[in-house]
């Protein structure tokens, strides 16, 4: 069986993202969603907003992620019941870090990422942003944007889309109209069915395409 491994959003390893490493291995693959943020502790509730939780994942560095993202991997790789080829999906702060992964971490054979990060300002723990390593990135890329994302617009993904094209990398970069931001998400109101639904189809024939089964 082939292998994924979901990465979390923002808010850490929630109901949802548990469910859909289940849904996935319903599907036929063995799935692994580790909480990225075991060393810090639990993410700052959202009640303080989000300046508190921003301040507490940037402190993290991609090194580290993408090092915890390949040990999964291992995980995989070198269990009772060894996985073949591994993915990666991410969903929002996890988007961005299957980017990189797709480009970083050479054991990862496919990465789907829903609606991450593609720009931005670099950082000593955040050097780079998924649209500076185009160039680097050895998996295909599958992207799930909301047309209605304001934090992430469709000209970001359009960039996005545009740079796979000019470095001939193996990508698609799908933009869902009357979806925002988290349309994946049914535990919240920017839960966007059809997109949803679509999405999710798209990112299991991608795996299927790329990993086997």
């Amino acid at each position: 069986r082939p292998g994924v491994i979901v990465i979390h959003e923002i808010f850490g390893l929630s109901e949802h993202i548990q469910d859909v490493a289940c849904r996935l291995a319903l599907a036929g693959f063995d799935a692994i969603a580790p909480d990225l943020f075991t060393r810090e502790g639990a993410a700052p509730p959202m009640s303080g907003g989000f300046g508190p939780l921003m301040d507490f994942v940037n402190k993290i560095p991609d090194r580290q992620l993408l090092g915890d993202v390949k040990a999964g991997i291992d995980r995989l790789k070198h269990g009772a019941e060894p996985a073949g080829k591994c993915g990666v999906v991410g969903f929002c702060w996890g988007g961005r870090v299957s980017m990189l992964a797709a480009a970083e971490v050479a054991s990862v054979n496919a990465a789907v990422a829903y609606y991450g990060r593609i720009s931005g300002p670099p950082t000593p723990n955040q050097p780079v942003y998924p649209i500076d390593v185009v160039a680097r990135m050895h998996a295909p890329l599958l992207g799930h944007f909301g047309a209605l994302d304001t934090g992430i617009p469709p000209t970001e993904a359009a960039k996005l889309r545009d740079a796979l094209a000019a470095h001939h990398k193996a990508g698609e970069i799908n933009v869902y109209e009357g979806a925002g931001h988290a349309f994946n998400n049914d535990t919240r109101e920017s839960f966007h069915p059809a997109s949803s639904k679509l999405a999710w189809e798209r990112t299991l024939a991608w795996f299927h395409r790329y990993l086997g089964l």
